[in-house]
Protein backbone atom coordinates (compact mmCIF):
# COMPACT_ATOMS: atom_id res chain seq x y z
CA UNK A 1 0.00 0.00 0.00
CA UNK A 2 0.98 3.57 -0.22
CA UNK A 3 3.12 5.19 2.17
CA UNK A 4 2.03 8.32 3.77
CA UNK A 5 5.54 10.07 2.81
CA UNK A 6 5.33 9.31 -0.45
CA UNK A 7 2.11 10.79 -1.50
CA UNK A 8 3.17 14.20 -0.96
CA UNK A 9 6.09 13.00 -3.59
CA UNK A 10 3.17 12.10 -5.63
CA UNK A 11 1.28 14.96 -5.85
CA UNK A 12 4.42 16.79 -6.79
CA UNK A 13 4.94 14.55 -9.63
CA UNK A 14 1.60 14.19 -11.14
CA UNK A 15 -1.21 16.79 -12.32
CA UNK A 16 -3.54 14.57 -14.43
CA UNK A 17 -4.88 11.09 -15.35
CA UNK A 18 -6.69 11.08 -18.86
CA UNK A 19 -7.81 8.81 -21.55
CA UNK A 20 -6.84 10.69 -24.77
CA UNK A 21 -6.46 10.10 -28.47
CA UNK A 22 -3.21 12.02 -30.06
CA UNK A 23 -4.81 13.47 -33.07
CA UNK A 24 -1.72 15.04 -34.77
CA UNK A 25 1.96 15.95 -33.99
CA UNK A 26 4.16 19.02 -34.99
CA UNK A 27 7.68 19.52 -34.18
CA UNK A 28 8.14 17.97 -30.49
CA UNK A 29 4.70 17.99 -29.52
CA UNK A 30 1.54 15.61 -30.36
CA UNK A 31 -1.83 17.52 -29.88
CA UNK A 32 -4.16 15.51 -27.51
CA UNK A 33 -7.56 14.94 -27.84
CA UNK A 34 -8.91 14.46 -23.85
CA UNK A 35 -11.94 12.34 -23.72
CA UNK A 36 -12.27 11.08 -20.30
CA UNK A 37 -10.39 12.85 -17.32
CA UNK A 38 -9.64 10.00 -14.67
CA UNK A 39 -8.40 12.40 -12.09
CA UNK A 40 -7.23 15.97 -12.07
CA UNK A 41 -8.41 18.55 -14.14
CA UNK A 42 -7.22 20.11 -17.68
CA UNK A 43 -8.45 23.37 -19.08
CA UNK A 44 -9.39 22.65 -22.56
CA UNK A 45 -10.51 19.32 -24.45
CA UNK A 46 -7.20 19.31 -26.40
CA UNK A 47 -3.90 19.76 -25.01
CA UNK A 48 -0.03 19.45 -25.96
CA UNK A 49 2.23 16.88 -25.00
CA UNK A 50 5.37 16.46 -25.12
CA UNK A 51 6.64 13.63 -27.72
CA UNK A 52 9.60 12.38 -26.03
CA UNK A 53 7.60 9.21 -24.50
CA UNK A 54 7.59 5.72 -24.75
CA UNK A 55 4.61 3.59 -24.28
CA UNK A 56 4.70 1.96 -20.62
CA UNK A 57 6.61 3.43 -17.73
CA UNK A 58 9.43 4.63 -20.42
CA UNK A 59 11.61 1.35 -20.74
CA UNK A 60 13.92 2.08 -23.50
CA UNK A 61 14.98 -1.69 -24.60
CA UNK A 62 14.47 -2.71 -27.91
CA UNK A 63 10.91 -3.20 -29.13
CA UNK A 64 9.52 -0.56 -27.05
CA UNK A 65 6.52 0.66 -28.43
CA UNK A 66 6.45 4.36 -29.74
CA UNK A 67 3.42 6.44 -29.99
CA UNK A 68 1.86 7.61 -33.02
CA UNK A 69 -0.83 9.36 -34.42
CA UNK A 70 -4.45 8.47 -33.55
CA UNK A 71 -3.63 6.46 -31.31
CA UNK A 72 -5.35 6.22 -27.67
CA UNK A 73 -4.03 6.23 -24.16
CA UNK A 74 -4.21 6.19 -20.87
CA UNK A 75 -1.80 9.29 -19.87
CA UNK A 76 -0.63 10.22 -16.12
CA UNK A 77 0.80 13.52 -16.81
CA UNK A 78 2.53 16.50 -15.57
CA UNK A 79 1.89 20.12 -16.29
CA UNK A 80 4.82 22.39 -17.72
CA UNK A 81 3.77 25.57 -18.44
CA UNK A 82 1.53 25.11 -22.24
CA UNK A 83 2.58 21.72 -22.65
CA UNK A 84 2.17 18.68 -20.76
CA UNK A 85 4.86 15.84 -19.94
CA UNK A 86 4.46 12.03 -18.90
CA UNK A 87 5.04 11.45 -15.41
CA UNK A 88 4.47 7.70 -14.26
CA UNK A 89 3.75 6.62 -17.72
CA UNK A 90 1.44 6.60 -20.73
CA UNK A 91 -0.18 3.48 -22.18
CA UNK A 92 -1.70 2.26 -25.36
CA UNK A 93 -5.53 1.76 -25.15
CA UNK A 94 -7.67 -0.09 -27.94
CA UNK A 95 -10.39 3.17 -27.60
CA UNK A 96 -11.62 6.07 -25.99
CA UNK A 97 -14.11 4.57 -23.90
CA UNK A 98 -13.14 4.47 -20.47
CA UNK A 99 -15.45 1.37 -19.72
CA UNK A 100 -14.59 -0.90 -21.83
CA UNK A 101 -10.65 -0.17 -23.20
CA UNK A 102 -7.63 -2.62 -22.92
CA UNK A 103 -4.05 -1.41 -22.45
CA UNK A 104 -1.27 -2.48 -24.78
CA UNK A 105 2.07 -2.54 -23.30
CA UNK A 106 5.69 -3.98 -24.02
CA UNK A 107 5.71 -4.19 -20.50
CA UNK A 108 2.93 -6.92 -20.68
CA UNK A 109 5.68 -9.28 -22.46
CA UNK A 110 6.74 -9.55 -18.64
CA UNK A 111 4.85 -12.05 -16.39
CA UNK A 112 5.29 -9.72 -13.08
CA UNK A 113 4.02 -6.47 -15.12
CA UNK A 114 0.43 -8.36 -15.95
CA UNK A 115 -0.73 -7.87 -12.69
CA UNK A 116 0.19 -4.14 -12.68
CA UNK A 117 -1.32 -3.23 -16.42
CA UNK A 118 -4.82 -4.91 -14.67
CA UNK A 119 -5.27 -3.20 -12.08
CA UNK A 120 -4.15 0.56 -13.73
CA UNK A 121 -6.82 -1.17 -16.04
CA UNK A 122 -9.57 -1.65 -13.45
CA UNK A 123 -9.07 2.04 -12.42
CA UNK A 124 -9.46 3.04 -15.65
CA UNK A 125 -12.69 1.24 -16.16
CA UNK A 126 -14.01 2.18 -12.75
CA UNK A 127 -13.70 6.18 -13.86
CA UNK A 128 -11.32 6.27 -11.00
CA UNK A 129 -13.57 5.01 -8.56
CA UNK A 130 -12.04 1.81 -7.54
CA UNK A 131 -8.30 2.42 -6.23
CA UNK A 132 -7.75 0.10 -3.08
CA UNK A 133 -5.98 -2.69 -4.48
CA UNK A 134 -3.23 -5.38 -3.08
CA UNK A 135 -1.11 -8.49 -4.48
CA UNK A 136 -0.96 -11.99 -3.46
CA UNK A 137 1.59 -13.44 -5.10
CA UNK A 138 0.66 -13.62 -9.04
CA UNK A 139 -3.16 -12.53 -8.14
CA UNK A 140 -4.24 -9.08 -7.66
CA UNK A 141 -7.95 -7.62 -5.80
CA UNK A 142 -9.50 -4.64 -5.54
CA UNK A 143 -11.42 -4.03 -2.39
CA UNK A 144 -14.62 -1.78 -3.74
CA UNK A 145 -15.73 1.36 -1.95
CA UNK A 146 -18.49 -1.27 -0.32
CA UNK A 147 -16.38 -2.97 1.39
CA UNK A 148 -16.30 -5.95 -1.09
CA UNK A 149 -13.51 -7.56 -2.31
CA UNK A 150 -12.92 -8.90 -5.83
CA UNK A 151 -10.34 -11.11 -7.75
CA UNK A 152 -9.04 -8.93 -10.40
CA UNK A 153 -6.36 -10.57 -11.98
CA UNK A 154 -4.92 -14.06 -12.05
CA UNK A 155 -1.97 -15.26 -13.77
CA UNK A 156 -2.55 -18.64 -13.29
CA UNK A 157 -5.99 -18.12 -15.59
CA UNK A 158 -5.21 -15.37 -17.27
CA UNK A 159 -2.92 -14.04 -19.98
CA UNK A 160 -2.08 -10.48 -21.63
CA UNK A 161 -4.68 -10.92 -23.43
CA UNK A 162 -7.41 -11.28 -21.62
CA UNK A 163 -7.07 -9.31 -18.73
CA UNK A 164 -10.38 -8.78 -16.43
CA UNK A 165 -12.35 -5.04 -16.30
CA UNK A 166 -14.70 -4.19 -13.97
CA UNK A 167 -17.24 -3.58 -16.58
CA UNK A 168 -17.45 -6.94 -17.60
CA UNK A 169 -18.26 -7.56 -13.99
CA UNK A 170 -16.37 -11.01 -14.20
CA UNK A 171 -14.33 -9.72 -10.82
CA UNK A 172 -14.58 -13.26 -8.52
CA UNK A 173 -15.90 -12.20 -5.19
CA UNK A 174 -12.69 -12.94 -2.06
CA UNK A 175 -14.81 -13.66 0.94
CA UNK A 176 -11.62 -12.45 3.36
CA UNK A 177 -8.08 -10.44 3.06
CA UNK A 178 -5.12 -11.80 1.71
CA UNK A 179 -2.08 -11.34 3.64
CA UNK A 180 0.40 -9.01 1.01
CA UNK A 181 3.70 -10.90 0.37
CA UNK A 182 4.36 -9.30 -3.14
CA UNK A 183 3.53 -5.68 -3.60
CA UNK A 184 3.29 -2.35 -5.74
CA UNK A 185 3.01 0.95 -5.05
CA UNK A 186 -0.64 2.46 -5.71
CA UNK A 187 0.19 5.99 -6.44
CA UNK A 188 -2.20 8.35 -4.75
CA UNK A 189 -3.32 11.76 -5.42
CA UNK A 190 -2.89 14.02 -8.66
CA UNK A 191 -4.02 17.16 -7.52
CA UNK A 192 -5.40 18.35 -3.90
CA UNK A 193 -9.01 18.03 -4.84
CA UNK A 194 -8.63 14.40 -6.67
CA UNK A 195 -7.36 10.82 -5.72
CA UNK A 196 -5.83 8.76 -7.83
CA UNK A 197 -3.38 5.80 -8.77
CA UNK A 198 -0.25 5.04 -11.04
CA UNK A 199 1.64 1.79 -10.05
CA UNK A 200 5.02 1.12 -9.23
CA UNK A 201 6.00 -2.33 -8.44
CA UNK A 202 7.96 -2.93 -5.39
CA UNK A 203 9.55 -6.26 -4.51
CA UNK A 204 9.99 -7.37 -1.09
Amino acid sequence: MLHADEVEDFKADQDVIIVGQLISQSGDYFTVEVNKVISGSVDSDKILLYSDFQYGWGDTSEGAMIPKVNDYCVMSLKKYGSYYKKAWGVFKATNSDYKTLKLHSEDIKYPYYTGDIAAIEWYVNSGGTEKDFFFNENRVYVKRPNGEILLVHDEAESNASTIKTESSHDGKTVNSFINVKSVILLIAVSCALAITIIIKRKRL
